[in-house]
């Protein structure tokens, strides 16, 4: 994708609401990109958290594996982000990533933010909101999947 197709996709996602095209720009210049295959982990439960994920095209989903079960959390597909709370947490991943399609990510490392700390306050504190109101929204709809599987486990022969 070139440039002036990723930043109208950024300016869609929540947590670069209210952000302006420069800024955008400047935080897609010190930016990387990565591609994944059908398959793919983007990464696993229990491992480092790092980076903030834009998809860009492909789909990604979200699962969280016990001993015996498999459960989907949810997917993301172009213009979607994830992985946003590992820019403000200290938490391992709580579940895992994986690409269901050919998929080419922007990544956004913990590392750029914390220059932007140094670089611009004002903008760094700005997404940092936008990531914590994003956070709420994410846990309250994880809330009503947890009580979904709650009310209809997997094994439910229904």
């Amino acid at each position: 994708m070139k440039v002036n197709q990723i930043l109208p996709l950024l300016a869609k996602i929540s947590i670069f609401g209210g952000i302006e095209p420069e800024q955008l720009s400047k935080i897609l210049d010190i930016s990387n990109t990565e591609e994944f295959g059908t398959g793919d982990y983007i990464f696993k439960a229990g491992e480092p958290a790092t980076d903030i994920f834009v998809v860009l095209s492909g789909e990604i989903q979200i699962v969280l594996k016990s001993e015996t079960e498999h459960y989907k959390l949810t997917e993301f597909t172009v213009g979607d982000c994830f992985g946003e709370t590992s820019a403000i947490g200290i938490l391992n991943h709580s579940a895992s990533a994986v690409a269901i399609s050919p998929v080419k990510l922007l990544l956004i490392s913990r590392n750029i933010l914390m220059n932007l700390y140094h670089d611009d306050s004002k903008l760094f504190g700005h997404i940092i909101l936008n990531i914590a109101r994003e956070t709420c929204r994410r846990l309250y709809q994880t809330d009503k999947t947890l009580l979904h599987y709650a009310e209809h486990p997997p094994n439910d022969e229904r």
